[in-house]
């Protein structure tokens, strides 16, 4: 009983390999038959264009072993001029498919920015509060004069007065998607940097130019006296 089945799974192998040969046969010969052929996407003629047309051409198969008679063979397809493709993007036009495509820079190119220097020269704290109060000297008499001994000194004298200034915020916002971030991580720190500008302008625009109406700060320095100078013969005043 099993020489009957050895022998059985004997045949049924040499089966399977003789399908086996046959099939991987047909499968080189159509392989090679699309690689003559127009099959693939778009309509063309795989390889060389010269070649596929010689070797598909009827004219040529009749010819004689002996390679003697005419054949003629014709090229189709599209035929371009090289210059008609695109030379530059516009209208209907793609710069990735033109025929000189642009130099892409790499980064971002910033405007200009202004140097501020006003926040330089104040001195800062930190604050959890809403709110700053300060002392603040309001007048100065100064009456420093040359004595003598034992002689009375002149006396000054200084004022103080309680001052209180809201904590003002500045602030603004981005709004970009995630992928936008995840497909161009340099964009993150660009968008830092120049939100930040924007903030230390807009800060010291409040520290020069601030009225202290509505959420606006009030500005650090005291708007100064108009200087009108007045020409009196050779002597040079100002009221």
């Amino acid at each position: 009983m099993s020489d009957i089945v050895i022998e059985k799974i004997a045949a049924l192998g040499k089966a399977f390999e003789t399908q086996a040969g046959a099939l991987n046969t047909r499968l080189g010969e159509l392989e090679k038959k699309y690689a003559r052929e127009e099959g693939h996407e778009g309509g063309e003629p795989i390889g060389n264009a010269l070649e596929n047309a010689i070797s598909t051409s009827d004219a040529i198969r009749d010819l004689s072993s002996s390679f003697r008679g005419k054949a003629v063979v014709k090229l189709t397809g599209e035929r371009a001029d090289i210059t008609s493709g695109n030379t530059t993007a516009g209208a209907g036009r793609s710069a990735g498919t033109s025929l000189v495509p642009g130099h892409r820079v790499a980064g971002i190119i910033e405007p200009y920015q202004r140097v501020l220097r006003v926040r330089d020269v104040i001195g800062t704290a930190r604050t959890t509060s809403s709110s700053v109060e300060y002392v603040k000297e309001t007048s100065f008499t100064n009456n420093a004069a040359p004595v003598a001994e034992t002689t009375l000194k002149p006396k000054s004298d200084l004022t103080f007065d309680m001052y209180n200034s809201p904590v003002r915020t500045i602030a603004h916002i981005f709004k970009i998607s995630r992928q936008m971030l995840d497909d161009g991580p340099a964009l993150a720190s660009y968008i830092a940097r120049r939100g930040t500008y924007g903030l230390k302008r807009v800060e010291e625009a409040q520290l020069l130019n601030g009225d202290g109406t509505g959420q606006n700060s009030t500005r650090h320095y005291p708007a100064g006296d108009g200087f009108r100078p007045r020409l009196d013969g050779d002597r040079r005043d100002s009221d």
